[in-house]
């Protein structure tokens, strides 16, 4: 329990001492409080200019048998408070704030407090004494302001104990429950005993203020809030005593206001968000808002500036009235369609005897008729994506119909779409367009589809090196067609054109490849590719015997390239046997004379140039001799050589012991032996090896 101080009242001359032991000076301005019926004109009394105020419901005792009503107007000019004027809002009686009207600290009335409240207090705390007031506001801005002063009795010497709390609550558009914008600045904490006096957040405390009968309160603050403009909230102001009702709190709200009010607004008839206008499309308007008193109409002087020209681009009344009961009138723009393309002019009014304003004004643009361009007619190839449409524009919408080869997005400025087809077709595309202003515009945009064409032709798996083949495109030619070749970089030859056929040889053994396609007009058909194999073209190089004799063997090696698979043929002259085959071969001839062996090899289709080969065969040769069978000791015998060898062969002869009387070579001789018997004569005869 609290210590509730004596309160001392001191008269001395002209001056008054009372609670808190403030000193006043008679002439010191003073708050000074404004009461009566109905008390909403209190409220109604902050409403500035650009907000307009409705349905005020007040929760506060009003009533004044005792020590006068718990909220009430004042006046402050001069005094620490700062504000000429506004509405005062205490957990008591305010006359437990204006100096001279009544002494002590507070009063305890039994009302209930404010659940709100609790959430933006120290855990534990309770409220009673609440006064309330809630109140619409239709605001011609973004952003409201409330300007305010806390201050109260429980300063000084109860801040450590008791939180009497002031809360500002708004509700509507974004904020879906009551939530409070009344902080100490650049914080999140609301405005309550602990959270700002002399020793928490000083710079927004005034400890010895003066005109008021408060001990202590805070610097002006303000409570902001965003909204959207023209739309409705609810506002909740609230201030409550914590713990107990010994000591009362008050808050001075001067003004709930707007920062740059809108008092005219241009708008469009499909889109209150646009200030655009659109010939042969959508007319406009001017919205011009009385924020102060509706209780009389307000008549309007309308003058037209701009760069449009009224009675030519459009037309407009050139005076309007606010009538009585409405915060609004409408005043229409009708436009003149002339068919000319103008570019963006302006609709601008100045309008005169706008209540708390004057004078103001405000622009609509006006746009030439809205076109969608859907683009220019194209040609695709079959399977070719493309896109078409044009530029987009964020302030559009788009909706494209035409399902065949669709692939969108269809609610995009240029969507794709692709095709496959084997004949040529067209296909239309339509677009519909919606811009931020309503308008609606239509268009198309044709695709002609054109098929492929097809390529492909035929070649032999393989060739010979520098050997001619043909080639021969296989599909249907097109008339006008391009036809594009590509034989590699080792060709020796090319003859041909167009489509062809091509006689192509290549100069390099190895695989090679063969590459086309076709273009017609602006389509392309794939690149076929074909490989050929380039075989080299083998050698029928070998190595003979030169030289042999009859039914003796020659020896043939083969040097040339051919691999083991080839064929290889053998002309041998008469040789024997007959080969096949690389070898190395055995052969031989029985008839002497020169033989000439040929070889072909043959590989891979490919066949060599002959290679010939001589070889001489010699007969063997013949030792024929005759010689008398017998004769005498002492005889001479005559042995004389009857083969058909020539006088210059090799001959070797032996006459078994006998004396060579005569002869050489070839012979004859004559011969005689020395003793009887029987003797050998004997003839080796050796020709051409």
């Amino acid at each position: 329990m609290r210590q509730v101080l004596p309160i001392s009242i001191l008269f001395l001359g002209g001056f008054l001492w009372l609670g808190g032991f403030q000193h006043l000076s008679a002439q010191v301005p003073v708050v000074s409080v404004q009461t009566g019926s109905p008390y909403s004109q209190y409220v109604y009394g902050i409403a500035a200019c650009g907000v307009g105020m409705s349905d005020v419901n007040i929760n506060c005792d009003t009533n004044v048998a005792v020590n006068g009503p718990q909220m009430s107007g004042f006046m402050a000019p001069g005094t620490s408070v700062s504000f000429s004027s506004g509405l005062l809002m205490t957990t008591g009686s305010i006359n437990y704030g204006v100096p001279n009207l009544t002494f002590g600290n507070g009063d305890g009335l039994g009302r209930p407090g404010d659940p709100d409240l609790l959430p933006l207090l120290p855990a534990g705390a309770n409220t009673n004494d609440a006064c309330i007031v809630t109140f619409k506001i239709r605001p011609g801005c973004d952003s409201v302001r409330i300007r305010y002063v806390f201050a109260s009795n429980e300063y000084p010497n109860f801040v450590s104990q008791i939180d009497d709390i002031f809360a500002a609550f708004i509700r509507g558009g974004n904020y879906a429950t009551n939530t409070n914008f009344a902080w100490i600045p650049m914080t999140t904490t609301a405005v309550y005993i602990g959270s700002v006096n002399a020793a928490t957040n000083p710079q927004y405390f005034i400890a010895v203020p003066n005109g008021t009968a408060y001990n202590s309160h805070t610097v002006v603050m303000e409570a902001v809030a965003a909204v959207d403009p023209f739309q409705t909230y609810d506002i909740k102001l609230v201030i409550a005593d914590e713990s107990d009702q010994a000591y009362d709190s008050g808050v001075f709200v001067e003004s709930v206001s707007c920062q740059d009010p809108v008092t005219i607004l241009a708008r469009n008839n499909n889109n209150p968000n646009s200030s655009q206008v659109v010939e042969e499309c959508v007319d406009g308007y001017f919205t011009v808002y009385n924020y102060e008193d509706t209780s009389m109409s307000i008549p309007l002087t309308i003058s037209m500036l701009g760069t449009a020209t009224n009675g030519v681009d459009y037309t407009i009344p050139t005076s309007a009235t606010i009538p009585a009961g409405q915060d609004s009138v409408n005043i229409p723009v009708t436009l003149i369609a002339d068919g000319a393309v103008e570019g963006p002019e302006t609709i601008t009014i100045a309008v005169s005897g706008i209540p708390c304003i004057g004078d103001d004004t405000a622009t609509l643009t006006l746009l030439d008729p809205f076109i969608v361009d859907a683009g220019s007619d194209t040609a695709a190839c079959s399977e070719e994506l493309i896109q078409i449409g044009g530029v987009p524009d964020p302030t559009v919408s788009y909706n494209w119909s035409g399902a065949i080869g669709m692939q969108g997005p269809i609610n995009s400025a240029n969507p794709s779409v692709i095709l496959s087809t084997p004949f040529h077709q067209t296909v239309t595309y339509g677009l519909t367009a919606t811009d931020q202003n309503g308008c609606v515009d239509t268009a198309s945009v044709r695709v002609d589809y054109i098929p492929l064409p097809l390529a492909d032709f035929s070649l032999a798996s393989g060739v010979c090196v520098n050997e001619i083949t043909t080639i021969i495109f296989t599909e249907t030619p097109i008339p006008g067609g391009n036809y594009v070749w590509d034989f590699g970089p080792n060709t020796s030859s090319i003859l041909g054109s167009g489509q062809g056929p091509y006689q192509v040889s290549w100069s390099t053994i190895g695989p090679q490849e063969v590459r086309m396609y076709v273009e017609d007009g602006i389509c392309t058909s794939d690149t076929i590719t074909h490989t050929i194999m380039v075989h080299p073209i083998p050698t029928a190089n070998f190595i003979a015997t030169p030289q042999l004799c009859a039914n003796e063997q020659a020896q043939l090696t083969y040097t040339g390239s051919g691999s083991a698979t080839a064929t290889y043929n053998w002309d041998l002259d008469g040789g024997l046997p007959a080969l096949s085959g690389s070898g190395p071969h055995l052969v031989s001839w029985n008839i002497p004379g020169t033989k000439t062996i040929t070889l072909t090899v043959e590989e891979n289709g490919c066949l060599s140039p002959p290679v010939s080969q001589v070889v001489d065969v010699f007969p063997l040769p013949d030792a024929s001799f005759f010689a008398q069978p017998s004769l005498c000791e002492g005889d001479i015998a005559q042995i004389t050589y009857t083969g058909s060898s020539p006088f210059n062969a090799s001959y070797a002869w032996t006459f078994g012991g006998g004396t060579v009387l005569s002869g050489g070579g070839q012979g004859p001789y004559q011969v005689q032996w020395p003793t009887p018997g029987q003797k050998d004569v004997c003839l080796q005869l050796q020709e051409n090896g």
